[in-house]
């Protein structure tokens, strides 16, 4: 995801602050594609948000995250096993452990707090 920094950046200094809730949620969900430096801010956002109140709005993305992995999960277990070519859904099995990190990460940032 390049220019995530910059995007973040950007949306900082909309007025409302929605801009911004929707960009770092989507940033959440694609956390394990991201550069060091914006995984990092990501991140150094989240405890920040989890200290304030910004809580309930990293609830909100965990619940969201976690409701893409269960239908993710779903999904790869749809698989048809038989006849399959090799690496057949690996894409999918692959963005599957991709969410299940950053749901993950997010958890242990949060810690629990609701």
């Amino acid at each position: 995801m390049k220019n995530a920094i910059d995007l973040l950046e950007f949306t900082r200094r909309l007025a409302d602050g929605e801009g911004l809730k929707w960009w770092y949620g989507t940033l959440w969900f694609h956390h394990d594609k991201l550069d060091a430096k914006a995984r990092d801010e990501v991140e150094r956002i989240a405890k920040d948000m989890s200290a304030g109140d910004g809580l309930s709005d990293l609830n909100l993305y965990l619940n969201l995250i976690g409701q893409e992995v269960a239908r993710t999960r779903r999904e790869v277990d749809e698989l048809p096993n038989k006849s399959r070519p090799a690496g057949f859904g690996m894409d999918l099995r692959a963005r599957l452990i991709g969410l299940e990190g950053n749901y993950d990460k997010l958890a242990r940032i949060t810690d629990g707090r609701r």
